[in-house]
């Protein structure tokens, strides 16, 4: 959106080299991240490791989050005669 919105306001070509400066410092990132990985491998073992734990806690707060809304917007009924059957 930035590289529009300088677009849009100044002009095409200040977008241009925004962009190419963005993926040079993407690049350079990238770069130093991978050999500093490659480096240390227990570092790539303990992200991996840091990364799921951190989804599946996020996971499970979005999971226990959206029962309690769940729970608040519709109110217990008790099950019809007609469907007892099923349970």
């Amino acid at each position: 959106m930035l590289p529009t919105a300088l677009a849009s306001r100044f002009c095409f070509w200040c977008s241009i080299l925004l962009m190419l400066g963005m993926q040079y410092v993407l690049l350079l990132v990238a770069c130093g991240v991978r050999s500093f990985i490659t480096l240390y491998s227990s570092l790539h073992f303990t992200l991996k490791f840091a990364g799921s734990f951190h989804y599946l806690l996020w996971f499970s707060w979005k999971i226990v989050t959206a029962y309690e809304k769940l729970r608040i917007a519709m109110p217990p009924r008790p099950v019809p005669f007609y469907q007892d059957d099923l349970l």
